[in-house]
């Protein structure tokens, strides 16, 4: 959590790239990296780089927690992959033991960060920051298909 904040600052970026071009993790030029890690992306091989806000969130908005209604959406998609429906107990339990909510506001609450309350959100219903209570805010979730 604290290595997200931190590389929520957009500063730390540039750091954070030379860490992962060396040798012990990707072993690629840093230059290779830090266009994704600061949002600045070539999306066409004729186009010059064009900002993104906000391409990656690391921390802010609570955008580590492990929604559990993430998991729900991830799995839809990988049944519609495998064109193989998943049976709905053993789903179920499937993000029951890999989405952990509760070890990850035990862990907040250790390092005095917020959290979430509620194990699953709405989902595209935001397309902006909102707050799910009055102090915490998180980020737009809307995903349009």
């Amino acid at each position: 959590m604290r290595a997200a904040e931190w590389l929520d600052i957009m500063e730390n970026r540039c750091e954070a790239a030379q860490m992962l071009s060396s040798k012990e993790y990707l072993d690629i030029h840093e230059t290779e990296i830090l266009p994704a890690l600061s949002g600045e992306m070539c999306f066409s091989g004729n186009d010059d780089p064009s900002k993104t806000n906000c391409f990656h969130l690391f921390s802010r908005h609570s955008s580590g927690f492990p929604w559990r209604s993430d998991a729900h959406k991830l799995l839809d998609q990988v049944e519609l992959q495998i064109e193989r429906k998943l049976a709905s107990d053993k789903k179920h339990a499937l993000i029951q033991q890999c989405y952990r909510p509760d070890l990850y506001r035990k862990a907040a609450r250790e390092l005095g960060i917020p959290s979430p309350d509620l194990d699953h959100k709405v989902m595209n219903k935001h397309n902006q920051p909102w707050k799910s209570d009055e102090s915490l805010e998180l980020g737009a979730d809307f995903c349009p298909e």
